[in-house]
C-alpha cells in the first residue's frame, strides 16, 4: 500500500541522512513514522457497514420527486466512508446529493440523508444501488468496498391529465358516438341490432337458421343491450413507435395520452378496453376505479416490441368478438406512415363489416419527428397529411407534435369530437 511505502521510506530517509551527517538525533525522528504505522495496524478501516433505503412509496408519476431516504451505520473501525448511489439513466437528481462523505471515530456512525430524483419514463424501477468505500484512517490498510442492491421496486405510471382540468372548447361534435352503443354486461333486450356471424360461445337459441340456411354460414341475431357507452383503446407498441428521444418516444407520449383519455371516459360511466398492438396484451372494458389502475399497470409495463408479426389488422381479428358485442368507440394511437397505411384501412374497414353502421373510429397519428432537425421531417409531416386525406372516410384523424402540443390540448380536442 501506497501509505504504507510512504512511512517506511520516511523512517528510512532520517536514519540515512543520521547516518550522512554522524548526528543521532536524526535517528530518533525515524520513530514517529515507525510507531505511526505500528499504531495504523492495530486499529481498522471501517467495517461493519449497513444500508437501509427507503420512499414514501411505491408507485408514482412520471414527472413527480421521489425522495429517497438512505440510512447508513458503520459499527467498527476508524476512518472516511464515501456513500454513491447510482442513479436511473431515467431520472435526474434535483435535490440533495447522491454522494457523500462521512468520518467514522470511535463511536458507531449512524447517519440518515435523503436526495430527490424525477423519474422522465414510465417502467418499473429498483432502488439505485448503493457503493460505499471505507478508507482508513491513516491508508495503512486495506480499504473495505461494499455494493447494496436496493430491494424495493418502484412503478413509474404514465403521467396523465385530470379531465376536471381540462376545458373542452364549445362546438358541435363532429364524430357522434350512437346511443345504441351498449355494453356487453347489461341484460339482453328485445330490441333487434343486426344479423351476424356467428362466434364460438354465442347461445345457439340467437342462431338465425334462415340467414344460416341462405349464405351457407352459420349467422345469429344481435340484440341490443341495456348498460355502459364503450370505448376501446388500440395503442400501437411496434418499433415505429419507439421514434424520438431516449426519453420521449412515441410510446411515451401515448401512453400519458391513453392514461388521461381513460380517465376522462370512465369518470362519466364508460366501459373502456385496451388493446397493445404488437405484444397481443389485452384488457377487457371494463368501469370502475380498478379498471383504471389496470390500465395504467398495463401502459406502465408497455415495452417496444421490436420485430413483433402483429399488425393492427391481426389485433382486430382477435377483438372481433369483443367488437361485435360491445359496439365501441375505437380509438387507435399509432405513427402513421404509408408502411402501415394499408394495414389500418383494411383494419378499420373490416371492423365496420362487423357492424350495420360503421363504429366511430378516431385514429392519433404522432408525429415524433420534431426532435430531428433535417429536410426529412418536412417530407414526413406532408405524406403524413396526405395518408391523412385518404384515411379519413373511414375515421376521423388527430394529428398530434408532442414537440409542440401538450396532452391537454389533445385531450380537449378529442373530447371535443366524440362527446
Amino acid at each position: 500500500m501506497s501509505a504504507v511505502k510512504e512511512l517506511v521510506s520516511t523512517s528510512l530517509w532520517f536514519v540515512f541522512i543520521a547516518a550522512l551527517v554522524g548526528s543521532p538525533h536524526f535517528a530518533y525522528y525515524a520513530l514517529f513514522p515507525v510507531s505511526l504505522l505500528a499504531v495504523g495496524f492495530l486499529i481498522e478501516s471501517p467495517r461493519g457497514i449497513n444500508v437501509i433505503k427507503s420512499t414514501d412509496r411505491s408507485v408514482y408519476r412520471v414527472g413527480e420527486e421521489i425522495r429517497i431516504r438512505v440510512n447508513l451505520s458503520v459499527e467498527r473501525g476508524i476512518g472516511w466512508v464515501l456513500v454513491r448511489d447510482s442513479l436511473p439513466s431515467e431520472a435526474s437528481l434535483v435535490r440533495g446529493s447522491n454522494v457523500r462523505a462521512f468520518f467514522k471515530g470511535l463511536k458507531r456512525l449512524e447517519v440518515e440523508y435523503e436526495y430527490i430524483i424525477v423519474p422522465s419514463k414510465r417502467g418499473r424501477y429498483t432502488l439505485p444501488p448503493t457503493e460505499v468505500y471505507g478508507e482508513h484512517v491513516f491508508g495503512v490498510r486495506e480499504s473495505t468496498y461494499a455494493v447494496f442492491v436496493g430491494e424495493r421496486d418502484i412503478a413509474v405510471m404514465p403521467g396523465f391529465v385530470l379531465s376536471r382540468r381540462v376545458r373542452s372548447p364549445r362546438g358541435r361534435s363532429r364524430l357522434t358516438v350512437p346511443v345504441t352503443t351498449q355494453s356487453i354486461r347489461g341484460a339482453i333486450s328485445t330490441d333487434f341490432k343486426e344479423i351476424r356471424e356467428y362466434f364460438p360461445g354465442d347461445p345457439l337459441k340467437f342462431i338465425n337458421w334462415k340467414a344460416t340456411a341462405r349464405l351457407g354460414e352459420v349467422r345469429v341475431n344481435e340484440y341490443e343491450r341495456e348498460g355502459r357507452k364503450t370505448v376501446l383503446f388500440f395503442v400501437d407498441v411496434t418499433e415505429r413507435m419507439s421514434v424520438g428521444s431516449t426519453m420521449e418516444t412515441s410510446l411515451e407520449h401515448s401512453s400519458s395520452l391513453v392514461a388521461s383519455l381513460a380517465h376522462y371516459f370512465l369518470k362519466r360511466g364508460y366501459n373502456v378496453g385496451l388493446y397493445l398492438v404488437g405484444s397481443g396484451k389485452l384488457l377487457m372494458p371494463s368501469a370502475g376505479s380498478e379498471q383504471f389502475y389496470s390500465i395504467l399497470r398495463t401502459l406502465t409495463e408497455a415495452q417496444h416490441m421490436k420485430g413483433s408479426p402483429e399488425s393492427f389488422r391481426s389485433a382486430v381479428e382477435k377483438t372481433k368478438r369483443i367488437v361485435a358485442q360491445y359496439t365501441p368507440l375505437l380509438i387507435y394511437v399509432t405513427n402513421l406512415l404509408e408502411e402501415n397505411y394499408h394495414d389500418v384501412t383494411s383494419s378499420l374497414a373490416s371492423i365496420a363489416s362487423t357492424s350495420r353502421n360503421r363504429l366511430p373510429a378516431i385514429v392519433v397519428d404522432v408525429f415524433p419527428y420534431s426532435v430531428f432537425e433535417n429536410e426529412a421531417v418536412s417530407l414526413i409531416k406532408l405524406e403524413k397529411r396526405a395518408l391523412a386525406v385518404r384515411l379519413s372516410p373511414l375515421a376521423g384523424i388527430i394529428h398530434w407534435d408532442p414537440a409542440e402540443v401538450g396532452v391537454s390540448s389533445v385531450l380537449a380536442k378529442i373530447i371535443l369530437t366524440v362527446r
